[in-house]
């Protein structure tokens, strides 16, 4: 076999493995895409807490704030849809998926009492990510 043979044929072979490389690494990105996409929660994490109750001090900068357990009503702004309510854990901490939208959360206290109390935020979900939001309980000590 002459240099002149062999050489169409490496040509030949280089290029189907350039093809069969590129081929392979399109389809491992768009599965691994589509993977991390199943994968990737879409919804609200956050935390609810309460003032600690401060008075009104000139020393005092910030009242220092604690957990609070409460019960949250997450409302679609922008279009029908059912309402979501959670209780979050006792750390205040809670993870609740939601299509992404424009929502509106209504806390409420577990006590039923007028305080501590907080008023409804509203917050867009985005797609493909967890919105952080902080619902700030008001607790009525001056």
């Amino acid at each position: 076999m002459s240099h002149a043979e062999a050489r169409p044929w490496s040509r030949r072979a280089i290029l189907k493995a350039a093809l069969a490389l590129i081929a392979s690494g399109c389809a491992s990105a768009t599965e691994g895409g589509a993977a991390d996409d199943r994968t990737r929660r879409t919804g609200v994490r956050g935390v609810t807490d309460v003032d600690g109750g401060c008075p009104p001090s000139r020393d005092t900068v910030t009242c220092p704030r604690r957990p609070l357990a409460a019960r949250l009503r997450f409302v679609r702004q922008d279009r029908e849809a059912p309402d979501v309510e959670i209780r979050t854990r006792a750390d205040g901490t809670f993870t609740v998926e939601l299509p992404p939208g424009r929502y509106e959360v209504v806390p409420d206290n577990l006590t039923g009492a007028p305080y501590p109390r907080a008023n409804p935020t509203t917050f867009e979900v985005h797609k493909g990510g967890l919105t952080p939001i902080t619902v700030m309980f008001d607790s009525g000590v001056r």
